[in-house]
């Protein structure tokens, strides 16, 4: 066991080593003999963060980082002027289960849970809220609100791989009235008059086939009702286009639907044409005929 003097090497004191401390408030400052262990303990103790079961706590307020006035519970800003990448929280996990259990608990990266317990209105709960914006004049590649991912690049099986999953639900008993549930809500906005996009389009959805083999079914887009209880009492489709107004003309071809595949369409169902509405098709020699029906059931062909 040393006594520390003077200034030592810090990754050379031992916790067992003393340390001399003098007390100000004896008039012949009596030097007492404290160990490292018991110093450190101390302002563990006393200090702003303290030792807690499975790590340590600060409960006197936010944490900012970059910044003195933090605003949330948990404040980071920074500005990076260097060349390089930028990550605002960068969190690194890896589930490795050696029990033997046969199975792995949960992982998350980030597990977020806002709760709003108030008898007053409440404007808005989010479980997550994302932005990214570009406020410079320089080009940017990408501009991603949120990126979701999921892989599996391991030789076990696997049940599903969702690169987002997206749940809208009204549980629990108690009563209320809502005006909408939805599951994914997504919007594509141009706003700005001096602005022009070559697409706009509200929802992409692409599969991609590069290797491998599909067994059952590669479907683009599939609409699916589970129904095991309640009632609608109004009505209910699988699909609809609602008939909006084109405040500005449209210099190409206004079309509900634009098949551009060559593949056929099956429809186990009837298909209905509105009242006054006819089936367009094309001659051999491209001439177009509407085909329409009368009262009694005559079929009568116009040119358009």
């Amino acid at each position: 066991m040393a006594r520390i003097i003077n200034y030592s090497v810090l990754s050379t004191v031992a916790s067992g080593d003393l340390i001399p401390i003098s007390d100000t408030s004896d008039a012949n400052n009596t030097l007492y003999n404290v160990t490292a262990s018991t110093l450190s303990t101390f302002f563990n103790e006393n200090g702003v963060w303290t030792t807690v079961t499975g790590g340590i706590n600060y409960a006197g307020g936010n944490v900012g980082i970059g910044t003195i006035a933090a605003v949330g519970y948990l404040d980071i800003q920074k500005t990076n002027v260097a060349n390089d990448e930028t990550r605002g929280a960068n969190i690194d996990v890896t589930k490795e289960n050696t029990s033997g259990a046969g199975f792995a608990s949960n992982i998350y990266g980030i597990k977020s849970y806002s709760k709003g317990n108030s008898a007053e209105t409440v404007v808005n709960i989010g479980g997550t809220w994302s932005k990214a914006e570009h406020t410079g004049t320089g080009r940017t590649y990408y501009i991603t609100g949120g990126t979701n991912r999921a892989y599996h690049s391991g030789t076990g099986d696997s049940s599903a791989i969702s690169g987002t999953f997206s749940e809208g639900k009204i549980g629990g008993t108690g009563v209320g009235n809502h005006l909408y549930c939805v599951g994914v809500n997504g919007v594509a906005k141009m706003d700005n008059p001096n602005a022009t996009v070559d697409y706009l389009q509200g929802q992409h959805c692409t599969v991609q086939l590069n290797a491998g083999e599909v067994t059952d079914n590669a479907m683009c887009l599939i609409l699916d009702l589970d129904h095991t209880g309640g009632t609608i009492s109004g009505d209910f489709e699988y699909l609809r286009i609602q008939n909006d107004i084109f405040h500005s003309a449209v210099g190409g071809t206004a079309r509900a639907i634009n098949s551009l595949s060559t593949l056929p369409s099956v429809f186990a169902g009837d298909v209905e044409v509105s009242l006054g509405k006819g089936v367009i098709l094309s001659s051999p020699n491209g001439t177009k005929y509407k085909i329409t029906v009368a009262n009694d059931g005559t079929l009568s062909t116009t040119a358009v």
